[in-house]
């Protein structure tokens, strides 16, 4: 800020009636050459202050990212609980049923014992029976009808422990072959209870590692976005400047004009003649660059400036530009009524805000104002050609 004072002090004491148009153009250089600087920083703070916007973005979209992570991980965390549990219910009802079939078995096999010991009993009195003497038979006190009938009964009871023995034994078997399905079922859902839990594990990791990794980057942000602010501040601080400079230099340039600098000036092509402005009838921040030429005693005639441009025998009047209108009958002049017989006598060019205007070849140069406050430079190149620079600031 020291410098810019300096420089508004410079420009209040070098201000006079009449100024020679050599100190105006070295004068005006030195502020071009400031507000140049100051553009080049702000170009290069906004540069900074864009990649940390898009920075910002980037970790907000990663944040944004892990959170919903963070709740997915969350999510397959009660998943995998709820499977858990699944399989615990799972487990318990198995070994319940392990546990019933068990006592089914001791239960069988307790009833297989009995009923081969009565079976055994029975294979006895059989056998007891098979060896009654005929003695026995002709004189004891059952008849050989009975006799025959017990055997028959004998036979028959045989038969029928033979089935149930054989039938106990299947069943056995049966709850042998279940019981062990179910322990093979409850072996698989212990090792899935156990992978379950590996995951659950895992996933808790996880979400531990996504909670860390958010925090750094909520920190990161934090510390972007503070970065961010004191670009912004030195942003505002920079402009400040350059629109004190540029007060500055349009009360510089109204008072050169308006002390009336005095036609015959000398200037040399490529000589900072004015800033661009967009002063009097103008829509826009530009440069009307028009070239005339003797076409009568007293009279002169607009002709197109491209041909001269393109030849070389005229520079630039802007060392970067962008042309908005051309010479001629042209959309705009036909449309917006501003132009007589709708014919645009120049052409509109522009570039950065504040951009000096450079004289297009050697000559001497007056300035004027229009009755719109238009203000603008016309350099005398020779008695047949001459060029005109309007809008200035």
């Amino acid at each position: 800020m020291k410098k810019l004072l300096a420089l508004i002090l410079a420009l209040t004491f070098i201000f006079a009636p009449i100024v020679q148009a050599s100190t105006f153009t070295e004068e005006l250089s030195d502020i071009q050459k400031q507000l140049s600087k100051i553009q080049a920083q702000k170009d290069e703070i906004q540069q900074k202050i864009d990649e940390l916007q898009a920075e910002e973005r980037s970790l907000q979209n990663q944040i944004d990212y892990m959170d919903s992570q963070i709740a997915l991980t969350n999510l397959k965390i009660d998943e995998a609980q709820t499977k858990i549990l699944e399989r615990q219910v799972e487990l318990e009802g198995l070994s319940e049923d392990i546990e019933t079939l068990i006592a089914r078995i001791e239960r069988i096999e307790q009833s297989v014992k009995y009923q081969n010991e009565i079976y055994g009993q029975r294979l006895r009195a059989r056998y007891k029976n098979s060896r009654i003497s005929a003695f026995e038979i002709l004189f004891g006190a059952d008849t050989l009808s009975q006799v025959f009938t017990r055997l028959k009964y004998l036979r028959m009871m045989e038969r029928q422990d033979r089935r149930l023995i054989s039938q106990m034994n299947d069943t056995q078997k049966n709850y042998k072959n279940q019981k062990k399905l179910l322990e093979e079922v409850k072996v698989q859902v212990e090792e899935i209870k156990v992978e379950l839990e590996q995951e659950k594990i895992n996933l808790e990791a996880y979400r531990i590692d996504l909670d860390f990794q958010k925090g750094a980057k909520q920190v990161l942000l934090a510390n972007t976005r503070g970065e961010e602010s004191e670009y912004q501040r030195q942003l505002a601080e920079i402009q400040a400047e350059q629109r004190a400079i540029e007060q500055a230099l349009a009360s510089f340039v109204s008072q050169l004009i308006e002390g009336g600098v005095p036609a015959g000036e000398a200037v040399g092509r490529g000589d900072v003649i004015g800033v661009q402005g967009s002063t009097g009838m103008s829509t826009g921040d530009h440069v009307h660059f028009g070239v005339y030429v003797k076409c009568g005693e007293e009279a002169w005639c607009h002709a197109d400036p491209m041909s001269y441009l393109n030849s070389g025998e005229l520079g630039w009047p802007l060392a970067s530009y962008t042309i908005s209108q051309e010479y001629g009958q042209t959309p705009f002049a036909l449309s917006s009524g501003y132009y007589k017989d709708n014919f645009h006598n120049a052409i509109d060019l522009y570039s950065y805000v504040n951009a000096p205007v450079l004289a297009a070849a050697d000559g001497t140069i007056s300035y004027s104002i229009d009755p719109y406050g238009g203000r603008g430079a016309i350099v005398y190149h020779s008695e047949e050609l001459m060029t005109l620079y309007w809008h200035l600031k």
